[in-house]
């Protein structure tokens, strides 16, 4: 594409949120490209056009701060007028909130604490890297769908990390069993006390897996939402 460099250098400069911005960017390429053209007819050679094209629609800082303000979404113009302290308080409580919800609702159908008690540290292990990893997945959706915050710095976000703590919350689930197994065939344990073994290792590996299943399914919708707000591809990959 033509105008692919300074498009890129607006778009690294603007904090309009998605899609809004793909559509402003539309819009400019459209715009460059018909005046152009109009240079072009006019008889300047094509580098002398581009250069003509790029000084009549070249952005200065204040008209991209001017753009920024207009498009700033409306969740962020009333956090903004809380004091200071208030407002990391208030996202923190926003991001928490549907953990402890989900929490709340699986301990009102199954007595999760005679559950994880039967699996043991195991599974409050699990139970805790899960949580961290959920955490994780809820604050995006907060800073990317509900602040609407499309910034570099919130988009390079998007890391695969949450995945690899959903593998350890099975490979941990796992462990219990391997444990039991390795020593039954080592001859540690008879076989009555393998089916208690087993028996109690089975709840990690639920929760392990129940857990890491979550952990992916709301990463898959994260990554649906942001194709649909024509996020490209290349800012949606952080370092893991």
């Amino acid at each position: 594409m033509r105008w692919r460099d300074y498009l890129r250098r607006i778009d690294a400069e603007l904090a309009i949120p998605y899609p809004e911005r793909a559509r402003f960017l539309d819009e400019l390429a459209a715009d460059l490209e018909a005046l152009f053209q109009r240079h072009r007819s006019a008889g300047l050679e094509e580098a002398a056009a581009e250069q003509a094209t790029l000084r009549e629609f070249e952005l200065d800082f204040e008209a991209i701060a001017a753009l920024n303000a207009v498009h700033v979404p409306a969740v962020q113009r009333v956090l903004a007028r809380l004091p200071g302290r208030t407002r990391p308080l208030l996202e923190g409580v926003a991001i928490g909130l549907p953990l402890l919800l989900l929490i709340a609702l699986v301990s009102a159908k199954v007595p999760l604490a005679s559950f994880l008690r039967e699996g043991g540290a195991t599974s409050v292990l699990i139970l805790a890297v899960g949580s961290l990893a959920l955490l994780l997945q809820l604050e995006r959706l907060f800073a990317w769908f509900v602040l609407r915050d499309h910034t570099a710095g919130a988009l390079h976000r998007n890391t695969s990390t949450p995945l690899y703590l959903a593998a350890a919350c099975t490979l941990l689930g796992a462990l219990g069993c391997y444990v039991v197994l390795f020593a039954w065939s080592e001859g540690g344990i008879d076989n009555e006390m393998v089916k208690v073994g087993l028996r109690e290792s089975l709840s990690p590996v639920i929760v392990g897996s129940a857990i890491a299943t979550l952990v992916v399914l709301l990463h898959a919708a994260l990554q649906a939402g942001l194709r649909a707000l024509r996020v490209p591809d290349e800012k949606k990959g952080g370092t893991p």
